[in-house]
Order: C-alpha cells, then sequence, then structure tokens
C-alpha cells in the first residue's frame, strides 16, 4: 500500500529518512530505492536516487528490517548535508521503490519531498 508522505529537510543538514512498508506477503524485501524527481511527471531524470539492501553502506542506508515471516519491512535512507545543500530549496516528487526476492516490485511510499533553506 503506497503511502503519501510530506518531507521536509533543510539545505545543508544530514536527514534519516525511514520507509516503514507493509506488501501483506512474507517475501522478503531485497532491495528498496528512494528517487526524488523535479515533479511526478517527470519518470526520465532524477536529482538523487539510493538504494539500499540489508547490508549497510555509509551515506546510503540499509534495509534494517527485510519483512520476512510478518510482510512488515522497514528501509532507511541516509540524505548528507552535502547532497541536501545542492538540492534547491522547493519541492520535489518522490518515490520508494522496492523489490522482493521473488522479484516483485512495489511502490512503499510516495509524495512530496520540501527541501528549505536553514
Amino acid at each position: 500500500m503506497i503511502g503519501d508522505d510530506r518531507i521536509q529537510t533543510i539545505q545543508g543538514v544530514d536527514y534519516l529518512y525511514e520507509a516503514d512498508m507493509q506488501d501483506g506477503a512474507t517475501d522478503p524485501l531485497v532491495t528498496a530505492t528512494l528517487t526524488i524527481r523535479n515533479n511526478q511527471s517527470d519518470t526520465l531524470t532524477y536529482v538523487l536516487q539510493k538504494t539500499v539492501t540489508s547490508t549497510l553502506v555509509s551515506g546510503v542506508g540499509q534495509i534494517t528490517d527485510s519483512g520476512a515471516g510478518d510482510g512488515m519491512a522497514v528501509a532507511q535512507f541516509y540524505v548528507l548535508a552535502a547532497e541536501s545543500l545542492a538540492l534547491s530549496p522547493r519541492s520535489f516528487a518522490f518515490t520508494v521503490l522496492c523489490t522482493t526476492a521473488s522479484g516483485a516490485n512495489f511502490y512503499a511510499a510516495r509524495g512530496i519531498w520540501t527541501n528549505s533553506q536553514p
């Protein structure tokens, strides 16, 4: 189920976005990709994209719970100060696309990502 979220960040400040998702199945989550785009209709380009797995990658994030067994997964994405500084102070569209062990894809989140000046 897609949640419509509103995220607020400040230029030049580190931010942790945690996406909690339930796909209703026990198929483990293997990747999750956060994509920030100029607008929702822009499907070809992005201004920031991060893909996480169960392995923690510094400055990127990690799937902290695959959802195996209960269908409730958690993915964490780190947006670093330098990355938030590079984003214009305005609103963007974002999505979180997930892939399970069986290859199924689903959107776990979407919404508006607003980056403000400090």
